[in-house]
């Protein structure tokens, strides 16, 4: 977890995709719940949470690339 929290502080994301990321997976919120509370459409949390975690996977990556204790699988691993 810990990894993943400064994955998310490293990847720049936007008020809207923080907040979306803790109404759906830390407050367990659907997302049309979450849109509710953040007084926007589904479709747009939708959105948010898409770029979130692309920006997040781009640490990750980054991590991977740099030999920071990830690595990225490769064809035939399942």
């Amino acid at each position: 977890m810990v990894d993943l929290a400064t994955a998310i502080e490293r990847a720049g994301l936007t008020d809207r995709q923080r907040q979306a990321l803790r109404l759906v997976y830390e407050e367990d919120l659907t997302q049309e719940e979450a849109g509710k509370r953040m007084g926007i459409a589904q479709k747009n949390v939708s959105e948010a949470l898409d770029r979130a975690i692309d920006s997040i996977a781009e640490i990750y990556y980054y991590w991977a690339r740099h030999g920071e204790g990830y690595t990225l699988p490769t064809k035939g691993d399942d």
